[in-house]
């Protein structure tokens, strides 16, 4: 197969668009390649939305304010097109907005914690039409990924005024990707990936396609790790309340594991059954000396077992 010296062109053409170019790829994989990234690039990058509203004498989504033009789901709609920038330590925070009077009120209203910038300051959230009317309203924004709908909204400790929102975190606007041909020499047979990126402008473009690109890269890496459960480890107490080793604790989760999860031949499997041996902590503590005194159980499904137990540093136990 011919050494292909591949590599990825960047182009900034303004602050919330890209491009990028890859190219040479063999005939096939840029389609693979860009159908990949842009999955990624629109389901698993970190962003801000508003998740829940309230508004001072306001029930519901589909009541109406007295002096104010736009009703509730037009103003929904407006403080879901304000765009936050990402912010760090606790997930959420609180907006708030207090105005009166005749005024076109936009995103640059909302009274913000410290650190929380609004990207697009002159969005407009709705106007108010008599001197008279006063507008209190407050919203949560929260930072995460994906899209999650109104009804799965944490709803505890909130008033029945409280109105929850389907949420869209995702800081990308649009992905789009072609593949065009390209040469190698005097060779056609080879192709050029182009990806273009719309952001809402909260997030770099370029550092939004390097994150997608290491996410899906972590995610392939586990085919080179081929049958390797993982083991968590959690922090528990002793009966005397001192705090175990993270070693023992590895150990623990270990033995917990069952003996299906090892994957093993029906064969190697149905001895252990019949010997009441469930987890691999009752099956390191048997002698292996026993374990062939089981019906059909021998070197073979010895060596298969130890085989699996070495994945978690462990093996059989025999007598000297």
């Amino acid at each position: 197969m011919k050494n292909l010296d591949t590599w990825v062109k960047f182009e900034q053409k303004d602050a919330s668009y890209g491009v990028f170019e890859m190219s040479p790829l063999n005939r096939g994989m840029g389609l693979t390649i860009g159908n990949s990234l842009r999955r990624v690039v629109l389901s698993s990058l970190e962003g801000v939305a508003p998740i829940s509203l309230k508004i001072d004498g306001v029930r519901h989504e589909f009541d109406v304010i007295e002096g104010v033009q736009e009703d509730i789901l037009d103003i929904i709609f407006n403080i879901k097109s304000v765009v936050f920038n990402i912010f760090e330590d606790e997930p959420t925070r609180e907006i708030s907005l207090n105005v009166s009077g005749i005024k076109d009120v936009t995103a640059a209203d909302l009274i913000l914690p410290p650190d929380v910038n609004v990207i697009n300051p002159n969005q407009p959230l709705f106007s108010i039409t008599d001197k008279k009317t006063s507008i209190n309203l407050s919203f949560i924004i929260e930072r995460n990924i994906g899209f999650r709908p109104s009804e799965d909204q944490r709803r505890s400790k909130e008033d029945i005024s409280t109105m929850f929102l389907d949420s869209s975190f995702s800081p990308i606007d649009r992905v789009n990707h072609t593949v065009e041909d390209t040469r190698v020499g005097q060779d056609l047979n080879y192709e050029k990936l182009k990806i273009e990126l719309w952001s809402n402008g909260s997030v770099s473009i370029e550092d939004c396609m390097k994150k997608s690109a290491s996410i899906l890269m972590d995610s392939l890496s586990l085919f080179g790790e081929l049958n390797r459960r993982p083991v968590f480890e959690d922090v528990d107490l002793d009966s005397q309340g001192e705090d175990l080793s993270a070693e023992t604790v590895s150990e623990n989760k270990v033995f917990d594991i069952s003996v299906e999860d090892l994957e093993l031949s029906a064969r190697s499997l149905n001895c252990l059954k019949k010997a009441n041996i469930n987890t691999v902590g009752e099956l390191v503590e048997k002698d292996l000396n026993d374990l062939f005194n089981i019906k059909n159980f021998g070197k073979k499904s010895a060596e298969e077992i130890n085989s699996k137990l070495k994945e978690y540093d462990l093996a059989l136990s025999a007598s000297e």
